[in-house]
């Protein structure tokens, strides 16, 4: 009955509801409908590759170590933060109360934490059908190609790309120097988590610059 109430609102929302009457035709929607359903039947938030952990699942304790060093995490009754250790069934009994709105605070940690992709980049280049530039060999024009497209774009804020083994040559003019860098970048984000603190982007320009 949820799932359908929540496919209802759904389509109300598409038909442009607005205004106090819509949200609380929205309200009436999804009163009852839990956080994980809205989630699930959510055509913003639901994908292939995000999902629900079971309490117990081992893939727990990598998202655990990358909780446990972020500065945002959600609180409890009293205000004090919700501790690593607990995350897990955090997640699942809050992921099972009444949905209240996009912008409640409980909803956006629980899209932040409870419901994730635990491929690392590699894993997610796979699931893609995707593959690395000169699939890591020595192809040096193949990097160099690929460096001289992220010379175009490390201009802008949003490409710019640090933490390298030598930021000075990766964001030089010579692509004898930088594509190298650029190469061994690629290679070491495979292992990272598409979860991790600052993934998103790290993985925007991953896919931008590293892969065919």
């Amino acid at each position: 009955m949820a799932t359908a109430l929540a496919k209802a609102a759904m389509a109300s929302g598409a038909a442009g509801v607005t205004g106090a009457s819509g949200f609380g035709i929205y309200k009436q929607f999804f009163s009852g409908v839990s956080i994980r359903d809205t989630i699930l039947n959510s055509k913003e938030h639901s994908n292939k590759w995000n999902k629900f952990l079971e309490a117990k699942d081992p893939k727990w304790s990598g998202i655990q170590e990358e909780y446990g060093k972020s500065n945002s995490k959600p609180t409890d009754s009293d205000g004090k933060e919700i501790k690593k250790e607990n995350l897990p069934s955090w997640c699942v009994s809050e992921s099972g109360k009444d949905y209240s709105g996009k912008e409640d605070s409980i909803f956006k940690a629980i899209l932040r934490w409870c419901y994730v992709n635990t491929n690392n980049f590699g894993e997610q280049v796979k699931a893609l059908g995707r593959e690395l530039v000169g699939d890591e060999s020595d192809d040096t024009n193949a990097w160099k190609a690929a460096w001289n497209k992220y010379k175009d774009k490390k201009s802008q804020a949003q490409w710019k790309i640090t933490g390298s083994s030598d930021d000075t040559k990766l964001n030089g003019d010579k692509d004898t120097d930088g594509s190298p860098i650029l190469k061994t970048w690629c290679s070491n984000q495979k292992s990272v988590a598409m979860y991790a603190n600052g993934a998103e982007d790290t993985f925007s320009k991953f896919k931008e610059f590293c892969l065919k």
